[in-house]
């Protein structure tokens, strides 16, 4: 018996999401293990700069696909159900903005056809919320210059008057 159909690829991605304050959520994928003590010291810092004003960040909520064992999907399958869980979490709750960490959390969460904003680092998520976009974690502690690519996009969340 020949077989014609290949196997699915099994997709499988995990994204750590933690409600900063009221109207900041933050995303970050995980990739390989959940974010180190630099990284939760950096991102800690990174929120207060932008006034936020936390001493350490909430418990994080880790979101998985596949949801549970043996579940399958296709890519879109995949960014239906992060699609949907992050609406849900929008809806129930709505934050002014979302900090999204490293192009992996960028390319599921958003959906394809606001693919021209990405460019700008800044993505009108809805009416009420804008994505801004920054590099991981890991690659702002491997590579200090994306701090500063990061920081200026973050200008967009502070207020004017702090400016420079």
């Amino acid at each position: 018996v020949v077989e014609d159909a290949q196997p699915a690829i099994a997709i499988e991605v995990s994204f750590s999401f933690w409600q900063a304050t009221e109207e900041l959520l933050v995303c970050t994928a995980v990739e390989g293990a959940l974010a180190d003590t630099n990284e939760m010291q950096l991102l800690t810092n990174i929120v207060n700069a932008i006034g936020c004003g936390i001493n350490r960040l909430p418990q994080m909520e880790l979101i998985e696909w596949p949801p549970y064992p043996n579940a399958a999907g296709d890519e879109s399958e995949v960014r239906e159900f992060l699609a949907t869980l992050l609406n849900a979490r929008l809806d129930s709750k709505p934050v002014k903005s979302i900090l999204m960490l490293g192009d992996s959390a960028a390319n599921w969460l958003l959906s394809p056809d606001l693919e021209q904003q990405k460019e700008t680092g800044r993505v009108v998520f809805s009416e009420q919320t804008t994505a801004l976009l920054l590099p991981s974690l890991r690659s702002m502690l491997e590579n200090p210059q994306q701090k500063a690519h990061a920081w200026k996009t973050l200008q967009y969340l502070l207020p004017v008057s702090s400016q420079s």
